[in-house]
């Protein structure tokens, strides 16, 4: 959204309810002169009514327009420009190259957000805005609201990079694959338990949902990992919590409760399940125990998703490029049948064997767990040179 286009709706809104105040107050003075005394005053009563709502709404207006305003900026600016201008600084003044940004206003952002917002800190007596915009104490600031834009930046590469593969592949699965109707027998995502090292027994419709919601559970933990990265910090760090060192089967670990991060992957599955309807499967979240012993192990699983994910759907987005390179590399593609019919056989195969509960000695260990879900994922790429 554009912030220009925000402020100058903000602005007319504001315009708006200036005006209809003045003209219920000028309603009022003439009928002050033509109603009579009874009838004047219930009119009288109910014109003050409606002129505290519209006082009331313009309040609210200013407030939105005060506060939301600079962080609609702020998020504007870091997409546009944090990954492609080079900030430039000048001495003079103090004033950073986010002043050169096209239809930037400096002294309407400082003034919004290093007085309202307290964003600047300056030692001493507290400086006026003359001196603020003339750049007496705005550098600290200017360094601040710098680093949030970096920050906003980085934000949003980190999600283009890891929370997109989840993207693509559930946009996949959508388009290729009918969760009622499997089509013919090479496409349907049904598995059995014991046939190619599946623990799962789930017809095309129960997988088809079970694939839904295991990787939309993986897109909401990547969207959000910088959350759930600072409370595993806070948990790992809490004295409340002590650690043991333990064989958990995976060498000696340091086993620890880590509340913070149960609680809060536990409000990402809810939130999960209300958007895709209903769960299949367990939703045990393993944290602290021989599976997962603390929480800075379950970042680190899930810091791998994109890392497996993303060469998949870099390798299907290059199949309709490869067989359009060469006549050599078509002939190859078109002895599968096609770009197409090649990609739904790699995504079919993904979302059976990746999705089938295998990947560990017993089924509490893997199983339909949210974490055997990765367990799984990841069993199947460690198996894909064997495939035929």
């Amino acid at each position: 959204m554009c912030p220009h286009l925000v402020l100058l709706v903000l602005l007319v809104l504001l315009v708006l309810l200036v005006l209809l105040a003045l003209l219920v107050l000028l309603v009022l003075l003439v009928l002050l002169v033509l109603l009579e005394p009874l009838a004047l005053l219930v009119l009288f009563v109910l014109l003050v009514l409606l002129a505290l709502l519209v006082l009331f709404v313009l309040l609210v207006l200013l407030v939105l327009l005060v506060l939301l305003v600079p962080l609609v900026l702020l998020k504007a600016y870091s997409r546009k420009w944090c990954c492609s201008i080079m900030w430039r600084r000048q001495l003079f003044g103090g004033r950073a190259g986010l002043c050169h940004l096209p239809g930037f206003s400096w002294s309407l952002a400082s003034t919004w957000l290093f007085l309202i917002f307290g964003i600047y800190q300056c030692t001493g007596p507290g400086p006026t805005l003359d001196v603020v915009l003339s750049g007496g104490c705005v550098q600290k600031g200017v360094d601040i609201v710098e680093q949030c834009i970096y920050s906003l930046g980085d934000h949003s590469t980190y999600l283009r990079f890891n929370r997109a593969p989840c993207d693509r592949l559930l946009a996949f699965l959508k388009e290729y694959f009918d969760p009622e109707d499997p089509g013919q027998p090479e496409y349907s995502l049904s598995i059995e338990e014991g046939v190619d090292g599946a623990r799962l027994s789930h017809p095309h419709q129960r997988q088809y949902t079970f694939v839904l919601q295991s990787m939309t559970l993986w897109r909401e933990v990547l969207d959000n990992m910088f959350q759930l990265w600072h409370l595993a910090e806070e948990d790992l760090l809490d004295e409340e919590q002590l650690y043991q060192l333990a064989d958990t089967g995976q060498g000696h670990q340091r086993v620890q409760k880590s509340p913070r991060s149960v609680i809060a992957m536990q409000k990402i599955l809810q939130k999960v399940q209300r958007k895709v309807g209903g769960w299949i499967g367990s939703s045990t979240v393993h944290l602290g125990d021989h599976n997962v012993p603390n929480s800075l192990m379950f970042i680190d699983k899930y810091t791998q998703v994109p890392r497996f994910l993303g060469p998949l759907v870099l390798t299907l987005d290059k199949i309709p490029v490869l067989s359009s390179s060469s006549p050599g590399m078509k002939a190859y593609v078109d002895s599968f049948g096609g770009a197409q019919r090649l990609q739904r056989i790699i995504l079919a195969d993904f979302f059976r064997h990746a999705f089938d509960g295998s990947g560990a000695d017993n089924f509490f260990d893997a199983g339909s767990c949210i974490d055997g879900r990765l367990t799984s994922a990841w069993n199947w790429c460690s198996s894909i040179e064997r495939k035929s």
